[in-house]
């Protein structure tokens, strides 16, 4: 399988070949494939987000959901899990709230992981 890398607009390397799957950059982080497992990197090629989640999506407003064992959950732009990775499937967040699935059940929560209904 091809690995990835990529360069600049100057055509320096900034990211070693290393990558199965390199998304486009949102908010400054891009979402990559490496061993099956996903995480982001910066603008720089540095790993700021550790490469273990199972599926991962690109950021939107300031979170990017990820999926560990069928399970779903946000981390922000520092890869900190700010809301914990237990429901059945999140969507983004839109004007502070995210639709949640948990046990066949639809509700929102707010960025803090508040469930609100």
């Amino acid at each position: 399988m091809t690995e990835l890398g990529f360069i600049n607009e100057d055509v320096e390397k900034m990211c070693e070949e290393k990558y199965v799957f390199i998304d486009a950059f949102c908010e400054g982080r891009a979402c990559v494939r490496r061993d099956n497992k996903w995480g982001f990197i910066d603008i720089f090629g540095n790993e700021i987000i550790e490469i273990k989640y199972d599926k991962a999506w690109s950021f939107t407003n300031g979170f990017a959901k990820v999926c560990i064992n069928n399970k779903w959950g946000f981390v922000d732009i520092f890869g900190n899990e700010i809301i914990e990775i237990k429901y059945d499937y999140v969507y983004d967040f839109v004007n502070g709230l995210a639709r949640v699935i948990l046990n066949n059940k639809w509700g929102f929560i707010n960025t803090t992981g508040k469930e609100i209904a």
